[in-house]
């Protein structure tokens, strides 16, 4: 998971390289990747621009549009600055009532730069809602759209699959 980016010169000149430009960047790849899995709903933690990547990545997946269960906190200058985890668990609680077996929540890079608790939010509201939830830490800046695709599949597996070492 910790792969490099492809080697390219740096347009500054500054760096020995950069990411491949042709590539979105985590948030797309997490979300591609979240949306596979058969009737979820995939939320995302971010401003409404950074949401447009979820809808992209929904489109490429060919389903019924109409279907789309993508949900988007919505976040704002206020939220952006002071930190928006309240807006992430009104959410998730607003949309308890959707007859879905899963949630994956997806970040971008305005709350995880402001240190928001993803986690412990998902933790604290997930008792209170019929469906499992799966926080994705994928902030656009952990990587480009094939390393997304790699922290979502990592968080799948180990909220999902059992651990025999357990």
């Amino acid at each position: 998971m910790d792969r490099e980016p492809s080697p390219q010169p740096s347009p500054s000149g500054r760096g020995s390289k950069c990411h491949d430009p042709y590539l979105r960047c985590a948030l797309y790849g997490a979300a591609q990747a979240a949306l596979g899995v058969r009737g979820c709903c995939v939320l995302s933690h971010s401003p409404q621009g950074c949401f447009q990547l979820v809808d992209a990545a929904f489109g490429w997946q060919n389903a019924d549009y109409t279907e789309t269960l993508t949900l988007c906190t919505k976040l704002c200058e206020d939220e952006i600055v002071h930190g928006g985890e309240d807006v992430l668990a009104r959410t998730i609680l607003e949309a308890g009532e959707l007859d879905v077996p899963i949630m994956f929540v997806v970040t971008a890079c305005g709350p995880e730069i402001v240190g928001d608790d993803v986690e412990a939010v998902c933790e604290d509201v997930g008792s209170r809602v019929s469906f499992q939830i799966v926080p994705i830490k994928c902030a656009g800046f952990r990587g480009d759209q094939n390393q997304g695709t790699d922290i979502a599949l990592d968080a799948i597996l180990r909220q999902l699959v059992p651990d025999d070492d357990a």
